[in-house]
Protein backbone atom coordinates (compact mmCIF):
# COMPACT_ATOMS: atom_id res chain seq x y z
CA UNK A 1 0.00 0.00 0.00
CA UNK A 2 1.50 3.53 -0.61
CA UNK A 3 2.41 6.03 1.93
CA UNK A 4 2.71 9.90 1.73
CA UNK A 5 4.37 9.52 4.99
CA UNK A 6 7.93 9.04 3.68
CA UNK A 7 7.69 11.70 1.15
CA UNK A 8 9.89 14.74 1.61
CA UNK A 9 7.09 17.35 3.81
CA UNK A 10 4.46 19.99 1.83
CA UNK A 11 4.94 23.48 2.87
CA UNK A 12 1.06 25.17 3.86
CA UNK A 13 -0.57 27.04 0.79
CA UNK A 14 -3.15 29.13 2.98
CA UNK A 15 -0.48 30.99 5.25
CA UNK A 16 -2.34 34.26 6.34
CA UNK A 17 -0.83 37.52 7.97
CA UNK A 18 -3.00 40.01 9.43
CA UNK A 19 -2.77 42.61 11.76
CA UNK A 20 -4.16 42.98 15.61
CA UNK A 21 -3.76 45.26 18.60
CA UNK A 22 -0.16 45.62 19.08
CA UNK A 23 0.67 42.05 17.60
CA UNK A 24 0.75 40.23 14.59
CA UNK A 25 -1.44 36.76 13.90
CA UNK A 26 -0.23 34.30 11.91
CA UNK A 27 -2.77 31.64 10.49
CA UNK A 28 -2.09 28.19 8.48
CA UNK A 29 -3.65 24.74 7.83
CA UNK A 30 -0.45 21.58 7.89
CA UNK A 31 -1.19 19.67 5.30
CA UNK A 32 -0.01 16.92 7.41
CA UNK A 33 -0.75 16.56 11.29
CA UNK A 34 2.52 13.82 10.93
CA UNK A 35 4.76 16.82 10.19
CA UNK A 36 6.13 19.53 12.15
CA UNK A 37 6.08 22.98 11.01
CA UNK A 38 8.82 25.66 11.81
CA UNK A 39 7.69 29.14 11.74
CA UNK A 40 9.87 31.80 10.78
CA UNK A 41 10.21 35.56 10.84
CA UNK A 42 12.53 38.01 8.25
CA UNK A 43 13.24 41.07 9.71
CA UNK A 44 14.32 44.02 7.76
CA UNK A 45 17.54 43.45 8.10
CA UNK A 46 17.08 39.78 6.55
CA UNK A 47 17.75 38.02 9.97
CA UNK A 48 15.32 35.03 9.96
CA UNK A 49 14.04 34.04 13.45
CA UNK A 50 12.27 31.03 14.93
CA UNK A 51 9.40 32.12 16.62
CA UNK A 52 7.48 28.79 16.60
CA UNK A 53 7.22 24.73 16.06
CA UNK A 54 3.30 23.02 15.18
CA UNK A 55 3.39 19.51 15.52
CA UNK A 56 0.51 17.12 15.71
CA UNK A 57 -1.84 19.27 14.39
CA UNK A 58 -4.24 18.68 11.48
CA UNK A 59 -6.86 21.75 11.77
CA UNK A 60 -5.63 25.83 11.09
CA UNK A 61 -3.54 27.11 13.71
CA UNK A 62 -3.05 30.57 14.81
CA UNK A 63 0.14 32.11 16.65
CA UNK A 64 0.64 35.67 17.47
CA UNK A 65 3.99 37.95 16.87
CA UNK A 66 3.75 39.46 20.22
CA UNK A 67 7.29 40.88 20.00
CA UNK A 68 7.41 44.78 19.99
CA UNK A 69 8.46 44.98 16.07
CA UNK A 70 10.40 48.20 15.03
CA UNK A 71 9.71 50.05 11.74
CA UNK A 72 10.09 47.96 8.60
CA UNK A 73 8.83 45.30 6.48
CA UNK A 74 8.65 41.49 8.22
CA UNK A 75 7.84 38.43 5.86
CA UNK A 76 6.66 35.08 7.67
CA UNK A 77 6.98 32.12 6.48
CA UNK A 78 6.32 27.91 7.53
CA UNK A 79 9.28 25.09 7.17
CA UNK A 80 8.06 21.50 6.63
CA UNK A 81 9.95 19.30 8.56
CA UNK A 82 9.73 15.30 8.78
CA UNK A 83 10.61 14.55 11.99
CA UNK A 84 11.46 10.69 11.53
CA UNK A 85 13.60 11.43 8.20
CA UNK A 86 16.70 12.34 8.44
CA UNK A 87 19.53 13.89 5.83
CA UNK A 88 22.88 14.45 7.37
CA UNK A 89 21.83 13.47 10.65
CA UNK A 90 18.96 16.79 10.83
CA UNK A 91 15.24 16.17 10.35
CA UNK A 92 14.80 16.43 6.45
CA UNK A 93 12.47 19.79 5.62
CA UNK A 94 10.09 20.49 2.97
CA UNK A 95 10.79 23.89 0.83
CA UNK A 96 9.19 27.07 2.71
CA UNK A 97 5.72 28.19 2.85
CA UNK A 98 5.48 31.49 0.32
CA UNK A 99 6.69 34.30 2.22
CA UNK A 100 4.30 36.64 3.62
CA UNK A 101 5.05 40.38 3.98
CA UNK A 102 3.93 43.14 6.52
CA UNK A 103 4.97 46.59 7.13
CA UNK A 104 4.98 48.43 10.23
CA UNK A 105 5.18 51.71 11.12
CA UNK A 106 6.11 53.90 14.35
CA UNK A 107 2.37 54.62 14.30
CA UNK A 108 1.30 51.62 15.39
CA UNK A 109 -0.42 51.40 11.96
CA UNK A 110 -0.07 47.81 10.42
CA UNK A 111 -0.50 47.66 6.35
CA UNK A 112 0.16 44.26 4.66
CA UNK A 113 2.52 44.34 1.54
CA UNK A 114 0.86 42.67 -1.19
Amino acid sequence: AYSSYWQLPEPPTDLTVTAVQNAIELSFTPPSRYMQYRVYRVDPDGFQILLDTVEQCSYRVTITDETDLTDGSYGYFVVPVHPNLLKNGSPLTGQPSETRWIAVWHTGLFLPNL
